[in-house]
């Protein structure tokens, strides 16, 4: 988190479910490699 402070807008990971009008669930959220992109974050 010190090297990379922005991080922390999405931390804890949000996740959004909903339920379609068919009776399906759907559920989003951004998956972790999205971020590392997103932030320039090193792999681990």
């Amino acid at each position: 988190m010190l090297a990379h402070p922005d991080l922390a807008l999405d931390l804890p990971f949000r996740v959004l479910i909903s339920q379609l009008p068919d009776g399906q669930v759907d559920v989003s959220y951004h998956a972790a490699e999205e971020l590392q992109r997103f932030y320039y974050l090193p792999a681990c």
